[in-house]
């Protein structure tokens, strides 16, 4: 089920157009599902911390399945890309699921889609930050709300 959301990103780029702050929502779930407590592919990635045909197997994965889902919708350079967003998932998963960081555990996977949506939907539709340059547009980070308690 989680392979078919993942493989179906691809086949929904090209029929409805998904929008890239619309990734998180089917590759998240998908994650979730493959990598979860319950998934299949959690003792991979606990034994690709110190074993390298386990994390060979892991870039396999990325390589040949979330690389081409996320191409389908990068407005370029697709690898570098799905790289952000393997390692941002990949890190995701070793604090929830391997360390047990308490918020992440606590997070429902709805939340955590919410987070990561507008994450993902720039990592795929930035403005790649040399080319930014070039056009002498420094990259500038989205302003953020201020917390007056933190003041």
């Amino acid at each position: 089920m989680a392979n078919a959301r993942l493989d179906g990103l691809i086949c929904a780029r090209r029929s409805s157009n998904v929008a890239p702050g619309e990734v998180a929502g089917i590759l998240v779930p998908a994650f979730v599902k493959l990598w979860g407590p319950d998934g299949p592919l959690l003792p991979l990635l606990r034994a690709a911390a110190s074993n390298r045909l386990a994390a060979d197997a892991l870039i396999e994965i990325f390589t040949d399945r979330v690389t081409p889902a996320l191409a389908a919708v990068a407005v370029d350079r697709p690898r570098e890309r799905a790289a952000l967003i393997g390692s941002h998932l990949i890190g995701i998963a070793v604090a929830r699921h391997v360390i047990g960081v308490p918020p992440l555990i606590e997070m429902s996977d709805d939340t955590l889609v919410a987070w990561l949506g507008p994450v993902f939907a720039h990592y795929l539709s930035a403005v790649y930050p040399s080319a930014a340059e070039e056009a002498g547009e420094p990259m500038q980070a989205v302003p953020s709300r201020r917390n007056p308690t933190l003041e």
